[in-house]
């Protein structure tokens, strides 16, 4: 039997295959097609800086638009007024299917970053974030939670309709549209429609405060360096305050009427002048308008203020952003090298020929240092108690490669120099207490610890060529150290830390042994100081000056002490003091 294939079968594979490629073109399409997206200016201080971070999260989730765009388009529709019906109309006639707004807020040392998102197709908002900041920029959790908020929303909206649509909408007094105004009183499609009922609407529009105050375009309230420097001297008196001024704003040369509360209630306004009301009934009206709207702005900031201050500043929105508080960050480390060089001397009687030993470095050496502080409990944000500052704290710091040289004089009497290989090491645990001189990351924090220590010093006294003596005792200190620190911000950049430590040492190695130099009173203390500067809210730079110094004073029992000259009954060396001093350059991280 011979087979056959049916053409007409063939035929209707390939187009359904066809349908089928398309079908997948098309859904690719509209699966990548992003929202697009105008980010208008944003006003205040540091704003710039803030806007470009918002904006790189704008750009992951959609198309951006130039604002410059928004602002021509809004010139050549007559729209300067940041209403939810010129939205409409210019997102309709850019195909912009959303507009970030956003403005910033100085209190004292904290920032109040404020971003809008209102949709295009209704002009009115769908998603808001109000974000607290110590200084220009945005930490990673602030940025998370625009992309949650800002980004989410975006995702959603709906594109906008024609501009001409909207319009006609706007036109036609079909139904009672409720909005809120601003003296709190109800605008409805009848009232534009009636004369002399509309003179409440359009008031709220014609009524100004009486000053000046600086506005730009799309931007927004844009605050006066006055105005900023009062908001960080008097924060509840700013708080309170209601603005008065007539708004003023410039676009393209072209004066632009323009509501300084725009981003909190933006609905559709009436351009007709008000008629059948008196005149000492609209200013009324206006002025409790313009009341209540800039009272709910300022009790907004000032709530936003009072709740970021009643946790002691550690709090702010999250509990990732206690890393970057200064005085109550978890965990902090620094790690590099150390330059340290040794001095040991000794007290010797008069006319004494055979003195001891002592030690002096020439070249500072290298070594490896690491300190750390690890607080646990102020991991949770929540933590308000004296326990978030109560941590644990190490150090390591060891000579990566040092030799001691021996000058002896032979059997013929030439002077000759043995190297003998040492070991040079400290190392440090305890614990530690914080506590803050203030509540701003501008203020003194202070560091109470008590550590456990090990610190040596040995010579390999077994490379001696026979017959020498090393009469330098190889030190092995185990003590503690109670201490104070201080830690000081300049400036956000750089900080100037220092301290001080008692040594109160339990042993001391071969030093105080009766073969050595015998028993003896041993005190001691060390002290730094340096400087911090900060390469961002993560890493920093240190460099910084130590010193350690422990001095003996021996009573007279051990052999090297009572024995050089050939007399036991007397005192040959009756002290010594080792020195330890250098620096250190490290580079830092916080948490």
């Amino acid at each position: 039997m011979t087979s056959s294939r049916s053409i007409g079968s063939t035929s209707r594979r390939a187009l359904a295959l066809v349908c089928l490629f398309v079908g997948l073109v098309a859904f690719a399409r509209t699966a990548d097609a992003k929202k697009r997206i105008v980010v208008l200016d944003f006003s205040g201080p540091k704003a710039e800086g803030y806007q470009t971070q918002v904006e790189g999260v704008i750009k992951k989730v959609g198309t951006m638009v130039s604002a410059q765009k928004w602002l021509d388009a809004a010139d050549e529709l007559g729209a300067s007024k940041m209403s939810s019906k010129n939205i409409t109309k210019i997102a309709g006639k850019l195909k912009v299917d959303g507009v970030v707004m956003g403005s910033v807020d100085r209190r004292g040392s904290r920032y109040f970053v404020h971003v809008k998102l209102r949709a295009g197709a209704t002009g009115e908002q769908v998603a808001e974030v109000q974000l607290v900041v110590r200084g220009g920029k945005l930490s990673s959790s602030d940025l998370g939670e625009v992309k949650d908020q800002i980004g989410g929303a975006i995702a959603s909206l709906e594109a906008p309709g024609a501009a001409d649509e909207d319009e006609d909408v706007a036109d036609e007094p079909k139904h009672k549209d409720k909005h809120k105004g601003k003296g709190k009183h109800k605008i409805t499609d009848d009232d534009e429609s009636s004369g002399d009922d509309e003179a409440t609407a359009s008031d709220d529009e014609d009524a100004k405060p009486k000053g000046k105050d600086k506005h730009k375009g799309f931007r927004g309230h844009d605050r006066t360096d006055d105005d900023v420097a009062e908001a960080s001297d008097d924060e509840d008196a700013d708080a309170d305050a209601k603005p008065k001024g007539k708004a003023k704003g410039k676009h393209k040369g072209k004066a632009i009427d323009e509501d300084a509360d725009v981003a909190d209630d933006e609905d559709a306004k009436p351009k007709g002048k008000a008629k059948g009301k008196s005149k000492d009934r609209d200013e009324d009206a206006s002025d409790e308008a313009s009341s209540d709207d800039s009272d709910g702005d300022r009790d907004r900031v000032a709530s936003r203020d009072d709740e970021a201050s009643s946790d002691d500043d550690e709090a702010i929105g999250a509990e990732g952003e206690l890393a970057r508080d200064p005085h109550h960050r978890p965990f902090d480390a620094l790690a590099g090298l150390s330059f340290t060089s040794r001095n040991l001397s000794f007290t010797t009687s008069p006319g004494l020929t055979n003195k001891p030993q002592g030690y002096k470095s020439g070249v500072p050496v290298t070594g490896v240092f690491v300190d750390a502080d690890l607080y646990p409990l102020a991991f949770n944000g929540k933590n308000k108690s004296i326990t978030r500052d109560l941590g644990l704290t190490v150090m390591f710091d060891r000579v990566l490669s040092i030799n001691s040289q021996l000058q002896y004089t032979d059997m013929t009497g030439a002077k000759q120099t043995a190297t003998l290989g040492t070991t040079e090491q400290h190392y440090a645990a305890g614990v530690i207490f914080r506590y803050a001189l203030g509540k701003t990351p501008s203020d003194a924090t202070i560091y109470a610890s008590v550590r456990y220590n090990r610190s040596k010093f040995v010579i390999a006294k077994e490379q001696a060529p026979m017959g020498v003596t090393v009469d330098i005792p190889n030190t092995d200190y185990t003590y503690v150290d109670p201490g104070v620190a201080i830690r000081y911000p300049v400036n956000p950049k750089i900080a100037i830390v220092g301290g001080v430590r008692a040594l109160i040492i339990t042993n001391t190695g071969e030093m105080q042994q009766p073969d050595q130099y015998g028993a003896a009173t041993v005190l001691g203390f060390d002290v730094d100081a340096g400087g911090d500067y900060m390469l961002d809210k993560a890493w920093f730079i240190h460099a910084g000056l130590k010193l350690s110094t422990i001095g003996f004073s021996f009573k007279g029992t051990g052999t090297l002490s009572n024995n050089r000259d050939g007399d036991a009954t007397t005192t040959d060396v009756s002290a010594a003091r080792d020195t330890y001093y250098g620096a250190v350059v490290t580079a830092g991280y916080l948490y």
